[in-house]
C-alpha cells in the first residue's frame, strides 16, 4: 500500500496501476515518466522476470 503522501509520486504498485495515472496525469498536460525500482528483490530470477515483462 502506497502512504497518502507518496501517491503524488508514486504511480502505483502494478503496471495497469501506473499506466492509469500516468494517461490521466498526461490529460492533465503534465508529463509523467515511469520507473519500475528494484528495492525490493532479494532474488535474481524475479527481478529478470520484471526486467522482460
Amino acid at each position: 500500500m502506497i502512504p497518502p503522501i507518496a501517491s503524488r509520486f508514486v504511480a502505483g504498485e502494478t503496471p495497469p496501476v501506473a499506466f492509469d495515472h500516468a494517461r490521466r496525469a498526461n490529460e492533465d498536460g503534465v508529463k509523467v515518466i515511469l520507473n519500475l525500482l528494484g528495492e525490493h528483490y532479494d532474488e535474481r530470477a524475479p527481478a529478470d522476470a520484471d526486467a522482460a515483462a
